[in-house]
């Protein structure tokens, strides 16, 4: 995941966030850890959404996110989210 500094407003940070699978294989049910993501910023929840007390994160809805078609995403809050792999489902061919 590549994330990006867009804007800085009232203590707040924005970023956008790339999800890039550069493997052969698409991946489903993608969950990542998120602590810290549950911020003002509306959010696309077929993207990325909170799950399991907003401890992790899942992405794409749980459908294969696939080569040359990132996920992309924006959130704003006071502390950058790491994002870190828990689990996915590799599909291969």
């Amino acid at each position: 995941m590549d994330q990006e500094v867009i804007q800085i407003l009232h203590g707040m940070t924005k970023y956008s966030v790339t999800l890039t699978n550069n493997g052969t294989c698409s991946q489903s049910d993608l969950v990542v850890s998120c602590l810290m993501f549950a911020g003002p910023e509306p959010r696309d929840e077929k993207k990325i959404r909170l799950i399991n007390d907003g401890s992790e994160c899942l992405i794409n809805n749980g459908k294969p996110v696939v080569k040359d078609n990132p996920i992309k995403f924006k959130y704003a809050t006071t502390e950058k989210v790491e994002f870190t792999l828990i689990r996915a489902r590799f599909n291969y061919s």
